[in-house]
């Protein structure tokens, strides 16, 4: 074995004299090797057609426990192993464990542990190969403020991620819709707690007196009594499943109701509205509901599951729930506006971060966002799913700390493990977990 730091370590004998020492030597903290299978590439070697072993390039992560204590880390490092085929199967014939660093001394972000985290190019690369995904940027948010932003891949076969990639976010789009929404009723030409059929009511849902009581509120909260998609239901018809403020029901046609509503009533489209309260004093030069005519080469292509790309057709109507086109760069300037208040006097700010009902297991939901109680503090989190599309964002209103995360294909999940475990410690593994579900 050759160690960046020890040195090089030769034979049985030696490797296991330096393991008493070191691991064994005190034996009241347990040390835990964790390898990050999402991470793991193989490699393999041949000699005239014939594989006889293989590369594997990793990274691992070092911990040490105490007694009735929760393990803490204490280096990563990456390796390279080489195995060779044996009568008795693979064996180790030599490996390279080196770039270990200690994150007690960096932030979590800081360059040189970025070079074995996230960041790392070989690492990055075969995580979203892995998965099929061939394009992703990340903003990252420390104190109220966007401070990196990080692309990877390509956003389609011939060109590489760049600060002007644009991406299909799918429901990342309802933020934006709630805090334009928010932005209307601080300025008194909107109200939140008012029935919104006066202004616009399909015909489908006129002699349905529950839909008499459906308010912005409502919406906004994913209580409005009304499905997803009304294609998704067994009928192929719009109607509400339950009385308004009953339960949560996640609800794309609440949100194209609202907006139907706001048009009709302010006279413009959401399109306008959302650059006049949000876009513009966000500074957010690069974002719309539309698909962006004129600037096609900036948008990264869409993938399935398999890494089949999935053709598209540009939309040119607005969508309140869906389709928003935006760079990680631009939504991470919405997540500062957001940990700063938006804007809203500090009742309606609150609001909207005040549980207004239970989502599902330990998650609320507040005006537009999903509400996270972890041990840091309250988190506010979207993410989007649509065919080629997975994207998340994550703010901590106290803290201003948080991520946004933009992947153009189905299978994208997994590979945001490296990125919210690197930055958030416990905290990513449980976000990352609530995305799962």
């Amino acid at each position: 074995m050759i160690h960046d730091q020890i040195g090089t370590v030769r034979g049985r004998d030696e490797f296991i004299d330096l393991v008493r020492k070191n691991i064994c030597g005190d034996r009241s903290m347990k040390p835990i090797r964790r390898l990050d299978p999402n991470a793991t590439r193989i490699v393999p070697l041949y000699d005239d057609g014939e594989v006889y072993g293989a590369l594997q390039f990793g990274l691992h992560s070092f911990f040490l426990q105490e007694p009735n204590k929760e393990p803490f880390l204490t280096s990563t490092a990456r390796f390279v192993t080489e195995w060779h085929s044996t009568p008795n199967g693979l064996k180790v014939q030599r490996t390279y464990s080196f770039d270990h660093l200690d994150p007690s001394e960096n932030h979590p972000m800081d360059a040189d542990v970025l070079s074995a985290g996230f960041d790392q190019q070989f690492a990055i690369e075969a995580l979203l190969a892995a998965h099929n995904v061939k394009a992703q940027s990340i903003a990252v948010l420390r104190d109220g403020a966007l401070a990196e932003v990080r692309n990877f891949g390509r956003q389609d076969a011939n060109t590489p991620v760049s600060m002007d990639t644009l991406y299909n976010v799918a429901s990342l789009a309802k933020p934006i819709t709630a805090m334009t929404v928010l932005r209307l009723v601080d300025a008194g030409r909107w109200n939140l707690d008012e029935p919104i059929a006066q202004y616009a009511l399909e015909d489908v849902l006129k002699e349905d007196p529950r839909a008499q009581v459906v308010t912005t509120r409502h919406i906004l909260s994913h209580t409005s009594g009304l499905p997803n998609w009304r294609y998704l239901t067994e009928s192929g018809e719009l109607s509400l499943l339950f009385e308004p403020g009953e339960r949560f029901e996640y609800s794309g046609e609440g949100f194209e109701w609202l907006r139907r509503a706001v048009e009709a009533r302010t006279g413009r489209s959401l399109e306008d509205l959302a650059q006049e309260l949000v876009f513009t004093p966000a500074g957010m030069t690069s974002t719309s509901y539309l698909y962006p005519t004129g600037d096609e080469d900036r948008v990264a292509s869409r993938y399935d599951e398999v890494g089949d790309q999935i053709e598209i057709t540009p939309h040119t109507q607005a969508n309140a729930a869906a389709n928003l086109i935006t760079t990680a760069e631009d939504y991470g300037r919405f997540l500062v506006f957001v940990a700063h208040g938006g804007g809203l006097n500090d009742a309606l700010a609150q609001d909207m971060i005040t549980t207004q009902t239970q989502q599902s297991g330990e998650i609320d939901f507040g005006l537009g966002w999903s509400i996270l109680r972890l041990p840091s503090g309250t988190v506010l989190q979207h993410s989007g799913a649509d065919p080629g599309v997975r994207s998340l964002a994550i703010v901590w209103p106290e803290s201003g700390d948080g991520v946004v995360i933009l992947s153009n294909a189905s299978g994208a999940i997994p590979t945001w493990q490296l990125t919210l475990v690197e930055l958030f410690g416990q905290d990513g593994w449980d976000i990352l977990s609530a995305n799962r579900r």
